[in-house]
This record gives structure tokens, C-alpha cells and sequence, in this order.
């Protein structure tokens, strides 16, 4: 069988917007001078803000992955430099 396969593309907003909802949040979105959006999904706990309902459901998985000592050392970020740039 083949791997499910999924790309970033306007479809995936939704989808990524019923996630958060489904996961307790609650989603603001105000637009800035500059023509772009400001999402916002809070829960009480946790207040995440992004461009795209799809950067935030990423920040919460990223929170989900690392907890709240999120940030790279500077040992990951030169890993990270070393193999992708």
C-alpha cells in the first residue's frame, strides 16, 4: 500500500482549522495593515499565533514534540545548518 501523501496547499486550511477546534481552542483572526492575517487559537493554557490556521496547529504540535523547552540548542541548530544548508 502506498504512504499517504500530503502537501501544504490551500486545502489544508480547513481541515487544519476544524483540528484546532476539535482540539479545545478558540480561534481569532484580525487583519493587519499590510494586506495579511493574524490568527490566534488560545485554550486556556496556551496561546498560539500565526499567519494560517496550518502554523498554528504546527506550533501546537511542535509544543507537543519538545514541551515547553521548545527552542533548539545551539548543538541542534548547528546539526541542523550542517546537514540542510
Amino acid at each position: 500500500m502506498k504512504p499517504m501523501r500530503i502537501a501544504y496547499t490551500g486545502n489544508t486550511e480547513v481541515p487544519a482549522y476544524l483540528s484546532l477546534v476539535s482540539l479545545g481552542f478558540e480561534i481569532s483572526v484580525k487583519d493587519t495593515e499590510n494586506q495579511t492575517q493574524i490568527w490566534k487559537a488560545t485554550n486556556g493554557k496556551l496561546e498560539v499565533v500565526g499567519e494560517a490556521p496550518l502554523e498554528l496547529l504546527a506550533l501546537i504540535k511542535l509544543i507537543e514534540c519538545r514541551g515547553e523547552d521548545w527552542k533548539a540548542s545551539d548543538r541542534e541548530i548547528n546539526e541542523f545548518i550542517n546537514k540542510y544548508c
